[in-house]
């Protein structure tokens, strides 16, 4: 990959203004004499070239996992990001790219504003939905449809609705976790995700997201004990580590989810707008 980031920089009349490629595990040097005194470091301590958070959350999986697999870093963005998936041409305008891992391996991503839409709907209240509101949802199909933040994502450009309006603060934020769950799955098929899916950061504290993705997600999904990934990411980047974190399983698969996730899809796919769209699973 590097040689052609260097093809690209000198096209765009860049040489000289970006430093070269490196791997996020080197070591560029220690810290300057006056970084030191102002922090109270060591004049030892090492400075790395460093990594962003999302490919943070997805180093430690490469290093002890084998087989397909997905990773979900959740947070303001939601990055799906599929290692061993399936080929599949890749749809820039449904905010799919391809990500270089710390290994600097390709990794066809896809992302939406998961967190930043949470915010969104979160602002009317932040109610713990009950069993009522599960059953009722449920029942009367109460749906919401993308796209709530229309900038980013596999269904930018259009306006958020609801089949039918939540009864309840908590109905609302049900069906606010199963929609988010929906649109991970939708951007984890986008790039072909096959095998676990691993999701990290806050909605791995979702039990309602979770849920709804283990009933539409066929080999499981798992949380990381730890309380996030990145932070787990660059330590290990530092300690040049081989272990792969401890995960759980998470979700309870659910026929019932999985009905009401086909029926999110059918109703997505009925407007003019939403027949390019993805069956979840």
């Amino acid at each position: 990959m590097g040689w052609r980031l260097l093809g690209t920089v000198d096209q765009l009349g860049l040489t000289g203004r970006i430093a070269p490629p490196r791997r996020p595990d080197e070591v560029l040097g220690t810290l300057r004499p006056e970084l030191a005194a102002a922090t109270g470091l060591p004049a030892t301590t090492p400075v790395s070239v460093g990594i962003h958070d999302s490919n943070a959350s997805l180093y430690p999986h490469l290093l002890g996992r084998r087989g397909p697999f997905g990773v979900v870093s959740t947070g303001t963005w939601v990055i799906c990001m599929a290692m061993g998936g399936a080929r599949l041409a890749l749809d820039p305008s449904r905010d799919v790219l391809v990500n270089v891992n710390a290994l600097g391996q390709p990794v066809p991503s896809a992302r939406f504003m998961g967190g930043r839409e949470f915010e969104i709907l979160g602002r009317e209240g932040l109610a713990a939905p009950t069993q009522a509101d599960r059953t009722a949802v449920l029942k009367r199909g109460v749906m919401l449809l993308p796209a709530v933040e229309p900038r980013s994502g596999p269904f930018q450009g259009r306006a958020s609705r609801w089949s039918s309006p939540p009864a309840s603060e908590g109905e609302r934020m049900l069906a606010a976790s199963w929609y988010l769950a929906l649109m991970t799955r939708s951007c984890l098929d986008l790039v072909g995700a096959r095998g676990v899916i691993v999701v990290e950061g806050p909605f791995a504290r979702n039990p309602d997201y979770l849920d709804m993705l283990a009933s539409v997600s066929p080999d499981g999904v798992e949380v990381a004990a730890s309380v996030t990934g990145t932070s787990v990411g660059a330590a290990l980047l530092a300690l040049r580590s081989v272990e792969s974190p401890v995960t759980r399983a998470a979700g309870r698969p659910d026929p019932a989810l999985a009905s009401y996730a086909d029926a999110w899809c059918a109703t997505l796919q009925a407007t003019p707008e939403g027949r390019d769209s993805l069956t979840p699973g």
